[in-house]
């Protein structure tokens, strides 16, 4: 930021990225060169007779242009030598140059003219090519596309659109013939055009003027229509002085009288963004300052300047990283964001210590708000630590401190699943289904494995040395052999008054085959019946009162709906309808979840991996022990069908998926291992610890595979 730049106010600008310049004028007729970096004075040029109306920086040449009240358009060398002047029959107020046809346009008093800067040995010469006269008043500015259409824009208030004809004239722009021709000329703003800007990104054109409105003009009915109707307008009810479209960023900047910082605004959606704008700090303004002017580069830099009425000066510079909006929701810290696998445009989810889930708004044509709150989920206790969102995204899953999955129906993004025990219900691309004739036995069949019976026996792991002890377990129930350790899915619908759960007989206990001997000593289950079928759970979930945080309590077995904790019938619409089911089984925090195929994985501090399905919440796998310490990530790699887990207690392990055996063991980190990735494109698992380091690994995991350490 440079204060009193110039003695006089600032009329025009323009910015030399390549040389790392900024060229000013004002009343004072100079042409000043500017360091850009520190806004240092470099030099001055006593350019004109007149008040100097536009500057324009012709890169391909490295030529300044100016314009002039004393008629005369004139080229600079960035020594401040005056290469070629010309003389026009009227005052000069906009210039620019266009590459395509290597030529200036420049606009005077209701004229356009066409100037081709031309080598005559060692001098440089203009040559008028063509003059347009399309306005009722003086031109304010001059736009070219990327393509060669030109607009002009006056102080009558009219846009006129020209562009080469067949035989590679340059035209007023028509559509249609005879008749029904229609010309691309018409009065678009109530007041004087003061300025304008071109989104090369969408192709629009963005204008603003005394009528104190911004316009975003759409570029499809102006080609197929030769019409200009406006895509967005925004009110600002102050006069617009200055506008620049930054490509880095894809907004529009917006000076006005009495504002003393520029207006941001989306083309996209014509929303006013600045109050979503993080807060820079700036020197305070003075009474009554505004920008007056500004100016951005086309890319590269990615730079803009914006200069007052007050002559100060700020030099702006696009940062990647910087923050765009800040969204204050949560009370605690946030644990997760998850983005939609569908569409950006959706949003995203975030979860928190806060015992809530968010979903957000991002922005676009439908849903203009900025990272608005979409939808708020609630029914954990303690901090929700971990989630992951089905691949039609219509299904989140969530899990931390209270040991509990819940599923969540994510909005407007297609139908939630069904719970388990409706008519034929699909349970997987391998067709397995539950009926309703199914579900009162303990013969019920559960989604199978991909290619294989969930009841089918399991092969014998092969365990590295120093792994625990597994057990790798089919299906859940009281007749699993593990006591005390349930693990239930409850669907979170209203149950039918007249319908109980059928009592289902013990299933027999499962055996366990005792396999090695001493410390390499492990349990492998052996004759597991298959999963008994999910009905809908006579649980329920009572409602808390607005000053507890919400709670679940158990309900009755015959759907009576005492729930526990509030003394009232509740039903799923007292949690909300987006909360479908629970799965409950882990007997500590969950830490990770993930999806591999229709199979819902999750880990957690009881050193226990769990495999769910997905679609019905039946618990398929269970491995026992799986690390010695607190299991603190899970990735899934679909190429392989395998998923891996790793650990406070520094090791990696692979898993496959079918039969729960261990397919290998990442060692090497000396320290707890905090998270893992599958890289797709390299057909590697990455994984990061404690000890300050990244470690690539095969997909088998082996210690002697590993490919590379990133201290």
């Amino acid at each position: 930021m440079v204060d009193r730049v110039s003695h006089t106010p600032v009329h025009a600008a323009a910015m030399a990225p390549e040389r790392r310049e900024f060229y000013i004028t004002s009343d004072d007729r100079f042409i000043k060169a500017c360091n850009l970096d520190t806004g240092q004075l470099l030099r001055t040029i006593d350019a004109h007779r007149g008040k100097i109306t536009a500057l324009v920086w012709v890169g391909s040449m490295r030529f300044v242009a100016s314009t002039s009240l004393d008629h005369s358009l004139a080229v600079w060398s960035i020594k401040g030598e005056c290469i070629a002047r010309a003389k026009f029959p009227s005052a000069i107020y906009s210039a620019e140059f266009s590459t395509k046809y290597n030529a200036f346009i420049v606009g005077g008093v209701k004229k356009m003219f066409i100037v081709t800067l031309v080598q005559n040995r060692d001098d440089w010469d203009f040559v008028v090519d063509k003059e347009f006269c399309e306005h009722e008043d003086f031109i304010s500015q001059i736009l070219f596309t990327p393509l060669g259409r030109i607009f002009s824009c006056g102080y009558d208030g009219i846009i006129c659109a020209f562009e080469q004809n067949v035989t590679e004239q340059l035209v007023v722009m028509t559509v249609g013939h005879g008749d029904h021709e229609v010309r691309a000329r018409a009065k678009c703003h109530k007041g004087a055009i003061t300025c304008a800007a071109f989104n090369t990104e969408s192709g629009t054109l963005i204008t603003g003027g005394y009528d104190m409105l911004v316009n975003i003009w759409n570029a499809d009915s102006l080609t197929a229509h030769a019409q200009y109707i406006p895509l967005a307008t925004l009110d600002l009810n102050k006069t617009i002085l200055s506008l620049a479209y930054l490509q880095a960023s894809r907004l529009v900047w917006v000076s006005t009288a009495g504002s003393h910082r520029p207006y941001v605004m989306d083309p996209r959606t014509g929303s006013n963004l600045t109050d979503f704008q993080p807060h820079v700090d700036l020197k305070e303004p003075m009474l009554g300052e505004h920008p007056t002017c500004l100016v951005a580069t086309t890319a590269g830099t990615h730079e803009a300047l914006s200069i007052s009425d007050h002559k100060r000066l700020t030099i702006w510079r696009y940062n990647p990283l910087a923050c765009v909006a800040s969204m204050h929701a949560h009370t605690d810290w946030v644990e997760f964001l998850l983005p939609h696998p569908l569409s950006h445009h959706w949003g995203f989810v975030s979860g928190g210590a806060d015992s809530t889930v968010r979903s957000w708004h991002s922005p676009s044509a439908l849903y203009p708000q900025l990272y608005s709150q979409r939808h708020l989920y609630q029914g954990h206790q303690g901090s929700v630590v971990t989630g992951v969102i089905k691949e039609d995204g219509s299904v989140l899953f969530t899990a931390g401190d209270d040991m509990t999955i819940r599923a969540w129906a994510l909005e407007d993004v297609g139908p939630a699943p069904r719970p388990a025990g409706s008519s034929a219900q699909e349970n997987g691309e391998d067709g397995a289904r539950v009926s309703k004739d199914d579900a009162a036995g303990p013969g019920a069949h559960a989604a199978a494995g991909p290619g294989a019976h969930a009841a089918a026996q399991p092969k014998e792991p092969v365990r590295e040395e120093g792994a625990a002890a597994v057990r790798a377990a089919s299906g859940s129930g009281e007749g699993n052999g593990e006591a005390g350790k349930e693990s239930t899915a409850t669907f979170l619908t209203e149950p039918a008054e007249s319908a109980a759960p059928a009592a289902e007989p013990s299933a027999p206990a499962a055996s366990l085959k005792h396999i090695g001997a001493g410390a390499e000593a492990r349990y492998v289950r052996q004759g597991v019946p298959p999963a008994k079928p999910l009905v809908p759970s006579q649980k329920l979930l009572s409602k808390p009162a607005p000053s507890e945080p919400p709670a679940s309590g158990g309900g009755g077995g015959n759907g009576a709906g005492n729930a526990a904790g509030s003394g009232g019938k509740a039903n799923a619409a007292d949690m909300g309808d987006a909360c479908i089911m629970e799965l409950q089984g882990h007997t500590g925090r969950i830490t990770a979840l993930c999806l591999l195929d229709h199979y819902l994985i999750s880990v957690s501090a009881d050193h226990s991996v769990r495999v769910w399905d997905s679609n019905t919440g039946t618990l398929w796998k269970t491995i026992e022990d799986a690390h010695e310490s607190d299991i603190t990530d899970v990735a899934a790699s679909p190429a392989n069908d395998t998923f891996c887990t790793v650990s406070a207690d520094g090791l990696g392990y692979v898993w496959a998926l079918e039969t729960a055996d261990l397919c290998g063991a990442c060692r090497g980190h000396s320290a707890a291992v905090t998270n893992v990735v599958w890289v797709h494109e390299h057909s590697a698992w990455v994984t990061a610890s404690d000890d300050s380091t990244l470690r690539m690994w095969d997909a088998d995991g082996r210690a002697d595979n590993m490919i590379k350490v990133y201290p």
